[in-house]
């Protein structure tokens, strides 16, 4: 296992601060973490992503997408293992997450890739607001919670993890 992750125990909340440049690193993680995945694609299509871990080594036979930009980017879809969302506001999309973890039997993770996206088109208050209600609601399906932030946005105040990582 990881160093960074031995002390974890189910159900966590882990917080990944990453830069532009290692931002892919984060789901090398994975590989110490072998559980089912729901990735939450906020900053770029599931087939792009999909490609990139790929050109990294990174495997995505055990990851579903929940892709909330393809449709909206007149990307190419569909693809296999992923839901699209067309404009889908915080709380359809985390009742989408919570929906597709439930249908996930035993313990998985939920990526949200990445939480620093979502300043671009709400409110601070709005998305506390939802960061706060996913990463309590995730453990009631089984779900430990992973965070990707890029670093070139500051973090959301007032929330605490299980852990804390600098990629």
């Amino acid at each position: 296992m990881h160093p960074a992750l031995q002390d974890l125990q189910s159900p966590f909340s882990l917080l990944i601060n990453t830069q532009h440049d290692t931002h892919l690193n984060a789901y090398h993680l994975l590989e110490h973490l072998p559980l089912p995945t729901i990735c939450v694609s906020l900053h770029r299509p599931a087939n792009n992503l999909r490609k990139m871990l790929a050109r990294k080594e990174i495997p995505t036979d055990n990851i579903t997408f929940i892709d909330t930009v393809s449709m909206q980017a007149s990307s190419q879809y569909p693809e296999e293992n992923t839901i699209y969302l067309w404009n889908a506001d915080l709380t359809r999309l985390g009742q989408s997450i919570l929906d597709q973890a439930a249908r996930i039997p035993g313990r998985k993770h939920v990526i949200i890739d990445a939480v620093s996206t979502l300043r671009h088109f709400y409110s601070q208050a709005t998305i506390n607001q939802f960061m706060h209600h996913l990463k309590h609601r995730l453990p009631e399906v089984q779900a430990n919670g992973i965070f990707l932030n890029e670093n070139h946005r500051p973090w959301i105040p007032n929330m605490q993890f299980s852990k804390v990582l600098e990629l």
